[in-house]
């Protein structure tokens, strides 16, 4: 009888266990009411929303939805989803002084990033990895939206400079600089203009007169001859050292953990992501993937390492996989298999991806349902706050 008592305990655990596993509540942390709303004859604040928020504008106001971001050409998708982990948090735990929180840096978290880590190329932003991006933040503080803006505005004529569009000008310059180091050598800065106007034409094939191309460009050349990126970002971004530059709280954001995915059991991931998701005041769970099965809903991109030293971590099995980053900002059970809904970085539009996305009242793509199952077979690591 004692046996048979045990074994019906076991079974019902063991029952009970794997049915929490599958679980899949649905949790969505787009939107929430409490954190209040805006007046409804705002009318010039509702047309600005249509846009996706640039950092420094704040929170989107109706329901308090999280921003949309665009990377451009930037590459630094590691930090956009470093930022918006911080950011998240700063909004459900942080201090908070004023009811409208500017928003983190992309830019200046990938600039801290580089500055961190000895490891990683300095002519370059691009590539890095949402842990060391947390860590350098954590480090070193967020630079306040202000003094970022007020430091770059000298390089405009009248207008502030949007920062992404700042590091895209700057990464240019980087790479393209001894094509036309000749002729700058023959022609000089004045002239050199017209041989850069089609590089840097913008979408509607213009040049942005409010920017001073050849200001960027005078400041930048000793630094491209050292061969650094850095090193020009900490002169004109040295106002950001000050104690009083930095926000109050952003030293003090979470531990984290960055878990790297191995073999083939998708249990630990079911579980931290399921957990997360689940937990009072959940927070945004970032991921590192291949980026084309947002484009190709059967696409398997990883695969075991072949090296024993690499203690069977997943890595990516061919060069079109294209490593991203992204946050998970919600679940939710579709056609009986549990989704997750992946934040995106490429603007808010919802051309060109395979799944299904969510949209909001202005019809933008705040986020892309993925099935668990094509999210794993893709996934090659993840990282969170602890929050226990």
């Amino acid at each position: 009888m004692k046996y048979l008592v045990f074994f019906i305990i076991f079974n019902v655990l063991h029952f009970s266990s794997g049915l929490a596993l599958d679980s899949c509540k649905s949790v969505d942390l787009t939107l929430n009411k409490k954190w209040g709303s805006v007046k409804k004859n705002s009318r010039n604040i509702f047309s600005r929303w249509r846009r996706p928020v640039l950092p420094g504008q704040g929170w989107r106001g109706v329901f308090r939805q999280m921003p949309l971001y665009s990377q451009g050409s930037t590459g630094i998708c590691y930090a956009y989803s470093a930022i918006e982990m911080v950011d998240y948090w700063r909004e459900t735990f942080g201090l908070r002084i004023t009811k409208k929180m500017a928003l983190s840096s992309p830019v200046y978290a990938a600039f801290l990033t580089r500055k961190m880590s000895a490891n990683l190329k300095k002519t370059t932003l691009t590539g890095g990895t949402v842990g060391m991006a947390l860590e350098a933040i954590k480090k070193y503080g967020m630079c306040r939206d202000d003094v970022i803006q007020s430091s770059i505005k000298r390089f405009t004529k009248k207008h502030d400079l949007d920062q992404r569009k700042f590091l895209e000008i700057v990464s240019k310059f980087f790479i393209l600089y001894p094509k036309f180091e000749d002729k700058l050598r023959r022609f000089g800065l004045d002239k050199l203009w017209k041989y850069m106007k089609n590089i840097f034409k913008n979408e509607e094939g213009k040049i942005d007169k409010n920017i001073d191309y050849g200001k960027i460009y005078k400041e930048l050349v000793p630094h491209i001859k050292n061969g650094t990126i850095v090193s020009f970002l900490e002169s004109v971004l040295k106002e950001c050292e000050k104690k009083t530059s930095i926000y109050l709280n952003s030293k003090k954001i979470p531990n984290f953990k960055t878990v790297y995915l191995r073999g083939p059991s998708f249990d630990r991931v079911k579980k931290d992501f399921q957990e997360g998701l689940d937990m009072k005041k959940a927070q945004p769970i970032a991921i590192s993937y291949c980026s084309k099965m947002l484009k190709d809903k059967n696409y398997e991109g990883t695969v075991v390492h072949q090296d024993k030293s690499f203690g069977g971590q997943k890595v990516p099995k061919s060069k079109d996989c294209g490593p991203h980053a992204s946050v998970i900002i919600g679940k939710k059970k579709i056609e009986g298999k549990c989704n997750y809904l992946i934040r995106n970085t490429w603007g808010s539009r919802c051309d060109g991806y395979d799944w299904s996305c969510k949209m909001n009242a202005y019809g933008e793509a705040v986020g892309i349902w993925v099935p668990e199952q094509a999210l794993f077979s893709n996934l090659m690591s993840y990282t969170f706050f602890d929050m226990k």
